[in-house]
């Protein structure tokens, strides 16, 4: 493996572990177990073994629908418009609202 995807992959790992308290909420475990899981993903991702590489993306897409829904969800209880929502995600007003407007958002109260 290159030093680039490395790389990639040491990033994703290091913002999963920042991301942790957020996976203790979303996934109720131990720090320890969640930390051992988005390490084995993030290595998992990096795998020669197609099988394994993609199951372990797989599972790192899922988990981070449910931290940036947890995360859009925190900022709308903030009063945080859409748009300032979209900005920090990188994405269109009309498409985060479209996202999100009508889901039950964690953290929100319907």
């Amino acid at each position: 493996m290159s030093g680039r995807p490395s790389h990639r992959l040491d990033r994703l790992l290091a913002v999963l572990i920042a991301c942790q308290p957020w996976l203790t909420v979303l996934m109720p475990s131990t720090y320890d177990d969640g930390v051992s899981e988005a390490t084995k993903l993030a290595s998992e991702a990096g795998s020669n073994d197609p099988a394994t590489g993609l199951r372990a993306v797989a599972a790192l897409r899922h988990l981070l629908e449910r931290l940036e829904a947890l995360q859009v969800g925190n900022a709308r209880m903030q009063d945080w418009s859409w748009q300032e929502i979209a900005e920090h995600l990188g994405v269109s007003k009309q498409a985060v609202h479209k996202k999100y407007a009508r889901r039950r958002l964690p953290g929100r109260s319907p």
